[in-house]
């Protein structure tokens, strides 16, 4: 946690949206949530994004972000491309 908000070290590069893919690929899976259920709503060129995980209360994502690690390394399925 940084604040209020989660801090996530991406390797993706912050060019093309290959960042802003890789994070909400790695956020989908920490939530078990499908990829098309995470939306970058507001960064989408910026460090500092907001996200909206549809059908999952803010609680359980971070109940489920912690059993990821939170800050260490992303889950070798979250980098896999579909």
């Amino acid at each position: 946690m940084h604040g209020d908000a989660v801090k996530i070290a991406l390797d993706a590069p912050p060019v093309d949206g290959k960042a802003n893919e890789a994070l909400t690929r790695f956020l989908a899976v920490a939530a078990g949530l499908p990829q098309s259920r995470v939306h970058l709503t507001q960064g989408l060129k910026s460090r500092l994004k907001v996200v909206q995980f549809d059908s999952l209360a803010a609680a359980a994502l971070l109940e489920r972000l912690a059993a990821h690690g939170l800050g260490s390394t992303i889950p070798p399925e979250a980098t896999k491309r579909p």
